[in-house]
């Protein structure tokens, strides 16, 4: 030991405390690694019920695939892979959502957007809520997501330069969407007195404030008016006129209704069948004048009257 000097020490010490600056660092990295997903899971996803939900549903829809496609016969794993997944998904996102409540801020968040949604409907519904002509309505609004947000020049900008016809344009589609909820259209009773006292500017108003989601239930209303004018009834079934009617009723109905899925349904649904309820009573008038011609044929005497003989008021008779 005679050849280890205070000098050997200094650098025995030295070195021993680089090395513990490392292990410390090492170890902080790898607990750092292996908190950070379940952090992120329980800040970003659980504390979030929308994302827990999905989460539960991926998750739930990939391991029912699997089972699906390893449960299912030979010839027949591509259907039982997607049985299974969608299987899955419907046990994976309630799932989802329980896991979501058990935590502190998964409750807020529930209690946050139930609150959020009722007076998202309570408006939409009923109109009550919100006052449409002041600053302070139109920003509640916008915070309920019942109006989309204010658009911010930015994100016009490229390179530092503003792209003025585009910006012109989003401008335009923002005033027009503040005039139309001046007006009450993004509530279910301000269309309906909106359709009673301007018809044809709510619906130009509808057709420019909705999405896309709107636009296409607009254009099935119009394609199954189309078609029940045009197709031949099934026997037993509603005539052409209740069809098309309904069609027609659920075109404007979808055109007007306020861009949220449950007043627009009922707005649009609604007014479907109103409409098609008026085109029946026009299909049983029709079936009563067609009956009496019938009659009077057969009272004069037609040959083979069997041959028009009716099945139902809206099929065979509408043959003759």
């Amino acid at each position: 030991m005679r050849h280890i000097t205070a000098s050997h020490m200094q650098g025995f010490n030295t070195q021993l405390t680089k090395e513990a600056g490392w292990w410390d660092t090492l170890k902080s990295g790898v607990q750092t690694f292996t908190k950070a997903p379940g952090t992120y899971m329980k800040e970003q996803v659980l504390h979030k019920p929308t994302r827990a939900a999905i989460s539960g549903a991926a998750l739930g829809a990939g391991a029912g695939g699997a089972v699906g496609a390893a449960t299912a016969d030979e010839g027949d794993r591509g259907r039982g892979a997607l049985r299974g997944a969608v299987r899955g998904a419907m046990i994976g996102a309630p799932i989802g959502l329980g896991a979501s409540a058990l935590t502190a801020g998964g409750r807020q968040a529930f209690r946050e957007g139930g609150k959020r949604f009722w007076e998202r409907q309570k408006y939409t519904l009923t109109g009550k809520g919100i006052n449409e002509a002041t600053p302070e309505g139109l920003a509640k609004a916008r915070e309920l997501k019942i109006m989309p947000e204010e658009i911010k020049q930015e994100h016009f900008m490229k390179d530092g330069v503003l792209n003025q016809k585009k910006w012109d344009k989003a401008l335009a589609k923002q005033e027009e969407q503040r005039k139309a909820f001046e007006a009450g259209h993004y509530s279910a009773p301000g269309v309906l007195h909106g359709m009673m006292t301007h018809p044809i500017d709510t619906l130009r108003s509808g057709w420019r404030r909705s999405d896309m989601m709107m636009k296409g239930f607009t254009g099935l209303g119009a394609y199954q008016a189309g078609r029940g004018f045009i197709d031949k009834p099934e026997e037993g079934g509603p005539g052409r006129l209740q069809k098309g009617m309904e069609g027609l009723g659920q075109t404007v109905g979808w055109l007007a209704a306020p861009p949220t899925m449950i007043a627009g349904s009922l707005v649009g649904m609604g007014a479907g069948k109103l409409t098609g309820a008026v085109g029946k009573l026009g299909d049983i008038g029709v079936d009563a004048r067609r009956r009496k011609k019938l009659q009077a044929h057969l009272a004069q005497g037609v040959e083979n009257p069997s041959a028009l003989t009716p099945v139902n008021t809206v099929g065979a008779i509408r043959g003759m």
